[in-house]
């Protein structure tokens, strides 16, 4: 059996207008039709998005069950952060605080376990800092604590650093990269710092379909 997983930074549902829209991003997600998404700077009650509960309104759009993870607060209400969505049931759901950057940005690691398709996997989605040396002990710390979960494992991550620097931490830790077209920019992507490793699975496919939202393309890997 095949399963259809995806990354995604959604930068907060903004368009080539700079504008968040409820309808647009929806369906910039219904479209992924994946089985297990992760999100990555994905805001709920944050005025500069209308206040929509982002995590919510992808859950909504796509059927699936859904665990957020705020990283920071923005303003009074509104908080940003990572997201988990599955078709079928999300628990165990777990926040890991990763190193701080060298300019002392908090970082943080969602993990969960999904009981999607007959199985168990577990699931961890971060977005990492954009300095290589902050972001490569970011993904360190990732693994290890994906590492404590039973497999099947899934890591989907904006590491903002291309395969050729993820790739031997992703081994280290005894799982695969998903190598794909590039995801970044979404205008014309020259870059693949949005990834998808597996630990128990197979990957077949990987694709980067345009989208009506974000900076970022999705990354869609299809695995057995």
């Amino acid at each position: 059996m095949s399963l259809r997983i995806a990354t995604f930074n959604i930068q907060h549902g903004r368009g080539p207008d700079g504008r968040s829209d409820a309808g647009r991003l929806a369906n910039a997600l219904a479209l992924l039709d994946a089985d297990v998404v992760g999100l990555q700077e994905v805001d709920v009650g944050v005025s500069a998005s209308q206040r929509l509960d982002q995590a919510r309104l992808a859950a909504d759009a796509t059927g699936l069950a859904v665990a957020f993870c705020p990283v920071s607060r923005v303003g009074w209400r509104g908080r940003y952060g990572n997201a988990v969505l599955a078709r079928g049931e999300i628990d165990d759901v777990e926040e890991v605080e990763l190193p701080r950057s060298s300019r002392g940005e908090r970082r943080v690691a969602l993990l969960a376990r999904v009981r999607t398709g007959g199985r168990s996997l577990s699931v961890v989605t971060t977005h990492l800092s954009v300095r290589a040396i902050d972001a490569g002990p970011q993904l360190e710390a990732t693994l290890v604590a994906l590492a404590a979960r039973p497999p099947p494992r899934i890591l989907l991550a904006d590491c903002n650093m291309g395969p050729a620097a993820v790739a031997p931490l992703v081994e280290a830790a005894g799982m695969v990269l998903a190598i794909g077209p590039p995801t970044f920019p979404s205008s014309a992507p020259r870059l693949q710092i949005d990834h998808v490793a597996v630990d128990g699975m197979a990957i077949e496919a990987a694709s980067v379909p345009e989208s009506a939202v974000s900076d970022h393309r999705p990354l869609i890997v299809t695995v057995t």
